[in-house]
């Protein structure tokens, strides 16, 4: 029984020591979905991988991107890249951090294949918001695990500082309206 409860009063306080730790931490920097699968080139090309996935970027500043996209692991994994060739869908937004808590709120920015309605315009996002849970070296955002992903901080950073010369999207807020996704 003492054996018991000290095993359990030791989970509590390292299960303290956790929320306590994670509350000081910062979303700064690149993430990458948790779960994605990758694909090997063909034989006879540069031993690469290429994957579906979701990117988030936290800038130091507070200004917050979501990137659907695909991406490249060079040989070995020591790094990874945007793919410059795929479609991607941008999100852009800002984070705050409250307290122990993270809040996003995004938008639509981009999108290489846009949905358009009869009118020919795409309907306007309403704004998203979504809260963070940061655990250790990797997040959830949206119900979703991220890891924090250094090796491809390089390409992002590079991609998206300043913000990429990319066409207007408009969006249409009813017939013959136009608003402009900031």
């Amino acid at each position: 029984m003492t054996r018991r409860f000290a095993v359990q009063a030791t989970l509590v306080v390292l299960l303290l020591c956790a929320v306590r730790i994670s509350a000081q931490e910062s979303p700064v920097g690149v993430w990458r979905l948790a779960k994605m699968r990758w694909v090997n080139a063909p034989k006879g090309l540069p031993k690469e991988k290429t994957g579906n996935t979701v990117v988030l970027r936290f800038a130091p500043g507070g200004a917050f991107a979501l990137i659907q996209g695909s991406i490249i692991q060079q040989q070995h994994g020591f790094q990874e890249h945007l793919s410059q060739g795929d479609p991607w869908t941008i999100y852009t937004g800002t984070w705050k951090r409250d307290g122990q808590w993270v809040t996003v709120t995004y938008t639509l920015l981009y999108r290489d294949i846009e949905f358009t309605g009869r009118d020919g315009m795409r309907p306007c996002d309403p704004p998203r918001t979504a809260a963070v849970v940061l655990q250790g070296n990797s997040l959830v955002f949206d119900g979703e695990r991220y890891e924090f992903n250094p090796r491809l901080e390089k390409s992002v950073n590079d991609t998206f500082s300043p913000r990429p010369g990319l066409p207007k999207s408009q969006c249409g807020a009813g017939k013959g309206a136009t608003a402009e996704v900031p």
